[in-house]
């Protein structure tokens, strides 16, 4: 049998406005039924005083009622009991954010109209104005909690639409490492503002003297003098009352240099007076930066800064440049490579001071692998060429929780550079597998479809999946009124059924129902992977959150020539709108799932 599609239009004593009934788009129906019925209906009136009284255009239109009538024929008393169908915008692309300012911008203009009225009654001071004045404070209330209450829906809107994104769209993941040197630039005063570590740290023991070292000597003992003095060009110290000293006589290294000096003032002065040594003032070297940073050139650093201090305050580097192939290149010695994985992942920190003329080079990036889904660290990783599948999901932080190791889809170019090639791959057995550059993994997660368990959403106080075994029914789950929340409906709930076909269904049951007869038919069978919803019975935004993807899922599963298995009530009841169709349903059914009359 086909599925019916129903839409009714309660009215009992009293209808929507025909102009709002025909002009409407059901996008803005569907956001104004989220509001309380009164400020529903002060939303209606305002519509009809903004587009009738103003003399002003309405920003909706529907060709379909003009479609439906003859020419020269008149609407009928009874045109307002359906929405038409075919009722659209009249710019196609305009959002439900869009049509709540709109509403807001008639409102806010009834507001002033309605002050200028009550200012000119003021001035009047007319005993028969007195009246009307009331009427239109109370208006007034009225306008503002209505206008409130469109601005909180507005909220509403933005952050449902900003949280609409497709779960299967892959998230756009970043090259790995190259933000954590982007953030770390040291301050010209020389301190890092999180780390607060100096530029300069302490004299490396292996700290190389040269031109330009400014030393404070002091002599106390049977002498007390103080010297300032400075290694010169040539590499010769002035030492008051000793003369000239070759600073590279026993060495280069500041420790030799110590030695040296204490020999010597030992030597003029005796035994007696002792020596203490200062590096007061390291000269600046000059070093290079090449390749892919993002300010390559000349730079001058303290003597004895560290290779990683220098990346600090390099300024970054660009995305395409090699993290696991840095190379300082030294006149004289082998070159020396760094691997900043090293750093970032493991903490290991493999430092080298820099000397004059170093050249520190960062190559081009070779080969990268994308890894995303169920890994804790999702990210473009640089890879070695011998780097294996286990290596990458190490790189990327291991499985999450969630990670299926038996499901991993790897994406690779075809041999002929045209195509692209689908493996799947299973972490126990090819482990060992080898990886290559443009290569992408994706690990898949546990599938929902293999629970055994029910899930209950919603207004429930404990909402989550619950145990599953045969024979169980909605009691078994919500065993007394203390699992629903005090704002749960009562009267109306749903279960999502899926098949083995992958086809959504829905049942309707009535919470009152189980908790005053459990076990009878009423109380219904639960199978494998049944959810129950449980909706609230004040909160319109609330119930709409809760029906809107049931309803949207239905859309998806609708067939050409079959209709969408989806009913509607408008009208005077608590919560028109759309609701999922159950085999069975009466009108009184659909009443109930709208929440009842307000009359």
């Amino acid at each position: 049998m086909k599925p019916v599609h129903l839409i009714l239009f309660f009215a009992l004593g009293a209808t929507l406005l025909p102009g709002f009934a025909q002009t409407i788009s059901p996008e803005l129906l569907n956001v104004v039924n989220r509001l309380p019925s009164g400020q529903r209906n002060m939303v209606i009136n305002e519509y009809e005083r903004f587009r009738s009284g103003r003399g002003m255009r309405a920003p909706f239109q529907s060709n379909a009622q003009q479609r439906l009538l003859p020419p020269g024929s008149k609407e009928s008393p009874d045109s307002d009991d359906e929405v038409p169908q075919g009722v659209s915008l009249v710019n196609p692309n305009q959002g439900r954010l869009e049509l709540l300012m709109q509403l807001e911008t008639m409102i806010l203009e009834d507001i002033d109209f309605n002050d200028e009225t009550i200012s000119e009654l003021e001035k009047a001071k007319n005993p028969e104005s007195k009246g009307r004045m009331i009427t239109l404070l109370d208006r007034k209330h009225d306008l503002q909690n209505t206008l409130e209450g469109i601005m909180e829906l507005q909220l509403s809107v933005i952050i449902e639409e900003t949280s609409q994104a497709s779960p299967d769209q892959e998230p756009e993941l970043m090259p790995f490492g190259y933000d954590a040197f982007d953030k770390l630039s040291v301050l010209e005063s020389g301190y890092h503002p999180a780390l607060q570590i100096p530029r300069f740290y302490s004299i490396p023991s292996d700290y190389e003297v040269g031109p330009g070292d400014f030393l404070e000597i002091q002599l106390f003992g049977q002498q007390d003098a103080q010297h300032s003095v400075v290694i010169g060009s040539n590499g010769i110290l002035q030492f008051p009352r000793i003369g000239p000293i070759n600073v590279f006589e026993k060495g280069s290294s500041f420790q030799s240099l110590k030695t040296l000096i204490k020999e010597k003032v030992s030597e003029q002065f005796g035994a007696g007076v002792r020596v203490s040594i200062a590096l007061s003032e390291p000269r600046q070297i000059k070093v290079f930066l090449a390749g892919e940073f993002r300010k390559p050139g000349q730079r001058l650093v303290t003597a004895g800064s560290s290779l990683f201090s220098l990346l600090l305050e390099s300024g970054g580097f660009k995305e395409i440049a090699s993290l696991r192939s840095l190379t300082l290149k030294r006149s004289g010695s082998e070159d020396l490579k760094f691997d900043l994985y090293d750093l970032l992942l493991k903490g290991l920190r493999a430092e080298s001071t820099l000397k004059e003329g170093d050249v520190i080079f960062l190559p081009s990036v070779r080969n990268r692998v994308w890894v995303g889904g169920n890994v804790l660290r999702p990210a473009i990783y640089e890879i070695s060429s011998n780097d294996t599948l286990s290596d990458i999901i190490e790189l990327a932080g291991g499985f999450a929780h969630r990670a299926m190791s038996s499901l991993i889809t790897m994406e690779r170019v075809g041999g002929d550079g045209v195509g692209i090639e689908f493996k799947t791959l299973d972490i126990a057995k090819d482990g060992s597998f080898g990886l290559q550059n443009g290569d992408r993994l994706k690990v898949r997660a546990v599938s929902e479809n293999k629970r055994t368990a029910v899930l209950v959403q919603g207004e429930a106080e404990h909402p989550g999946p619950y145990e599953w075994s045969e024979g169980l029914r909605i009691s078994g789950v919500l065993k007394s009124l203390s699992f629903l929340k005090e704002d749960a409906d009562l009267n109306y709930g749903l279960i999502r059924r899926q098949s083995l076909t992958g086809s959504i269904s829905f049942l309707a049951f009535s919470p009152y129902d189980v908790f005053a007869a459990p076990g009878s038919v009423k109380d219904l069978n639960l199978l494998k992977r049944d959810e129950l919803i449980l909706v609230s019975r004040s909160d319109s935004s609330k119930r709409e959150r809760a029906i809107r993807p049931l309803l949207e899922e239905l859309r998806y599963e609708g067939k050409p020539g079959y209709g969408i298995p989806t009913v509607r009530i408008l009208g005077m009841v608590h919560f028109p709108g759309e609701y999922p169709y159950t085999p069975g349903m009466t009108v009184r059914d659909l009443v109930v799932a709208g929440g009842g009359m307000t009359g």
